[in-house]
């Protein structure tokens, strides 16, 4: 999902690891914006510098809707990032992904749609 945002194609294999982030400009509704693309939120590196996030205006969420942890995870990621805003306006977006994927499925759209409120 990352590689198709950034570079316009997807890979069908993709062995995600902790890296770097990645920046792409973006016009949006008619404004010049910076998106920084971090690649992961990971159990094992649980411990998060709140400076980036602070200076953040917006968050986008993906989880799969064939694995609980991630959503589990992801729910506990958006409590923290609402308080190092401390109260400051922040927008989120929360995105299922593998949808194509509906055999393995155990996460509803009524369980996203909680965690998303």
């Amino acid at each position: 999902m990352k590689l198709q945002f950034l570079a316009g194609h997807f890979l069908k294999e993709y062995d995600p690891t902790i890296e770097e982030g990645y920046r792409k400009e973006c016009c949006v509704d008619g404004r010049n914006v910076v998106v920084d693309v971090n690649v992961g939120y990971q159990e094992d590196y649980a411990t998060i510098n709140p400076a980036p996030y602070a200076k953040s205006d917006g968050f986008i969420f993906v989880f799969s809707v064939c694995d609980r942890s991630s959503l589990d995870s992801l729910g506990r990621r958006k409590e923290e990032i609402v308080k190092i805003k401390n109260g400051s306006p922040v927008s989120m977006v929360l995105c299922g992904n593998k949808r194509d994927i509906q055999s393995e499925r155990v996460i509803s759209v009524e369980e996203a749609q909680s965690v998303a409120s």
